[in-house]
């Protein structure tokens, strides 16, 4: 009995290679520098492909930013989720798939896909999963890569802290005006951080700023559950607390309808004088224009943003001129190696489901917003 695999994601596609190379002038990097970076690649889609038993199909389909902030807004106020046409290709290849892999999943995929009974994505957040179905079926197992990318999204967000913390905007900012333009910095040993969100990336990132001597507090739905390295939990409904004792205030949740302007009016309202923010979650947790409002009147001392309400940002929003904000654009989830290891992930799972032994990282099907 052969498993038919559907590979949508395109860049597990084999021809990935001849296209990174095609958009080479898009990269700051040399032939070399790309192709060493797509070998391991290579190598576990080989050893995937190695796998008795297993059929695989390229068939690529993603969606784009804006596409995938459609499919969250649309989760968030619970509306219809859009859909778009789907390639004749695609959609053949959907009707044969007992397996799929993908970050990007196509509207009633359930529908689309009759014979399906295992969809994994190399995702860390689910929500492009919204209006597929899954949330409504127990005969599809989904998974996801599980705590793969959270260390080094934690990493960017301590970044962000450290970078803030020492003035890099300051300093970049009269670099082009060749300024001699010294200031004094800050102490991160002392300093609190606030997090919104103590999963995977919040306890990873709560873990390195007590190794820098800080004080951690945190929100959590369960806060009856202690968590390692934070020295005081609080319920969601007490954020305005933790956002008024917080030097730097750092966004990793999830978004759900629930987690909407986590960081709202009331929130920026209480924070420091001085304080920052860090955002490596999902731009809708933050009220944007409040946001913007507090960084414009330097009540608040910066921004590091790695996510916006709008994805791209559009190029008309004052965040991509204030000289106090760090600015990427929803970036700290492509890792060197990153698909490499999430082919890895995706592999063991494999080994796993040919000898019907339990999955890694399933997604129990309920609604969505349940899943974090």
């Amino acid at each position: 009995m052969t498993v038919e695999i559907v590979i949508l994601q395109p860049q597990l596609a084999p021809d990935y290679e001849q296209v990174a190379l095609r958009d080479l002038d898009q990269h700051s990097t040399d032939e070399e520098t790309v192709l060493k970076g797509l070998r391991p690649m290579g190598e576990a889609r080989a050893l995937l492909e190695a796998i008795p038993g297993v059929a695989i199909t390229y068939a690529p389909y993603s969606d784009t930013d804006l596409e995938r902030g459609a499919r969250r807004d649309s989760m968030v106020y619970r509306q219809p989720p859009p859909s778009k046409p789907i390639e004749p290709a695609v959609l053949e290849a959907l009707k044969k798939a007992e397996v799929i892999l993908s970050v990007d999943l196509p509207v009633n995929l359930i529908g689309l896909a009759p014979k399906l009974k295992w969809v994994h994505t190399i995702s860390a957040g689910i929500d492009q999963a919204y209006g597929s179905g899954l949330d409504k079926t127990d005969k599809v197992v989904f998974t996801n890569q599980g705590p793969l990318m959270s260390r080094g999204i934690a990493e960017q967000a301590l970044a962000g802290i450290l970078a803030l913390s020492k003035r890099f905007p300051h300093f970049e900012a009269a670099r082009p005006r060749r300024e001699w333009l010294r200031n004094e910095t800050l102490i991160a040993r002392g300093k609190t951080v606030g997090i919104f969100g103590l999963g995977q990336i919040g306890q990873h990132l709560a873990k390195m700023c007590k190794a820098l001597d800080m004080r951690v507090i945190g929100i959590k739905r369960n806060a009856s559950e202690p968590v390692p390295n934070v020295d005081a939990l609080f319920p969601t409904e007490r954020r305005v607390e933790v956002a008024a004792q917080s030097d730097f205030l750092v966004l990793a949740s999830a978004l759900t309808p629930d987690t909407l302007r986590l960081l709202g009016e009331k929130e920026i309202a209480a924070m420091k004088p001085g304080a920052f923010v860090i955002n490596v979650g999902r731009g809708k947790l933050i009220d944007e224009p409040a946001l913007i409002r507090a960084l414009r009147e330097k009540r608040l001392g910066g921004a590091h943003l790695d996510c916006f309400w709008t994805e791209p940002n559009p190029p008309d929003n004052e965040l991509w001129d204030m000289p106090n904000v760090i600015f990427t654009p929803h970036n700290s989830g492509t890792q060197e190696g990153i698909f490499a290891e999430n082919m890895k992930v995706f592999h063991d799972n494999l080994l796993r489901y040919l000898k019907n032994e339990p999955l890694r990282h399933v997604k129990p099907p309920r609604e969505l917003s349940q899943w974090y």
